[in-house]
């Protein structure tokens, strides 16, 4: 499957817990966590105004007056980008962008670090993935929650989740991230490693170091940690793949599924009550 055949139409931190903590008690309460396709204006705003209030809060970007951050990959169909919500409030989001070398090289199949840090499509297959013909990746960016979530690990678990099915879905060799160097150790517990190390870029005036994972390490890594937080089962691969079918028809998704008929109950209500934004193709 592909990225094109998967999308239905063209649709316009500092963390230092260690997974251990999900174990704690208060990490173990029931919650209502969901996510949805940023592929409407009303959600594609709500995606921005949660990087600008995220980023905002860290200092990253001054303030402006429209309050949202946006660039020019937010209008390629090959960059969706996830909004998270807990109990019908956005709170989180991240953006996955695409490059997929049996596509066209026109700017759209082209990823945010491929001029920071030269990535090539022959580049990738040499150092990730050699023996394929094909080269599939995923750069994960715009990464933000709401600051007064900033240290619920649950939020950021559930936008790793979202990465995690959709890499799988959809057959990705590597994932890559441009991450800063505070935020470097989060990522290498959740299966990445530093592939390129960090430097200044003048230009945005930023030091990023560029790391990679495969979803064979960032599976189990998650799986663990999924279980650990949420129980024994982890999605398998036609679960995996349903969800992500779902997820790019626009529906809500329930990110970490319970099995008890009041939190099913929970995840309707959000729904039927909370979530109707109006279907308008940005």
């Amino acid at each position: 499957m592909t990225w094109r055949e998967l999308m239905p139409q063209k649709l316009n931190h500092s963390e230092t817990n260690s997974l251990r903590n999900f174990a704690a008690p208060n990490r173990r309460v029931r919650r209502s966590l969901q996510a949805r396709y940023a592929c409407t204006s009303p959600i594609k705003e709500q995606a921005y105004r949660i990087r600008y209030e995220g980023y905002l809060a860290h200092g990253y970007i001054d303030a402006n007056p429209r309050g949202i951050l946006y660039d020019h990959f937010d209008n390629e169909y090959h960059a969706p980008s996830v909004v998270i919500y807990d109990n019908g409030k956005a709170v989180g989001t991240v953006r996955l962008c695409n490059f997929d070398s049996t596509q066209s090289t026109s700017v759209t199949d082209k990823l945010p670090s491929a001029e920071l840090f030269e990535l090539t499509a022959e580049k990738i297959r040499t150092r990730f993935c050699q023996n394929v013909s094909d080269v599939r990746a995923i750069e994960i960016s715009k990464l933000a929650k709401i600051p007064e979530c900033e240290s619920d690990l649950g939020i950021t678990m559930a936008l790793f989740k979202m990465l995690k099915i959709v890499a799988i879905a959809m057959r990705t060799h590597v994932v890559f991230a441009s991450v800063r160097v505070p935020h470097m150790s989060l990522y290498s517990r959740l299966g990445f490693r530093i592939v390129e190390e960090p430097r200044y870029f003048a230009k945005d005036n930023i030091v990023l170091g560029l790391m990679a994972c495969q979803p064979d390490d960032f599976r189990s890594i998650q799986d663990c940690a999924e279980r650990i937080f949420h129980g024994p089962k982890a999605l398998g691969t036609n679960e995996i793949h349903e969800t992500a079918a779902t997820f790019f028809r626009g529906e809500i998704i329930d990110v970490f599924p319970h099995d008890s008929a009041e939190n099913g109950a929970d995840a309707e209500r959000f729904r039927e009550d909370q979530y109707h934004l109006e279907q308008h193709a940005a």
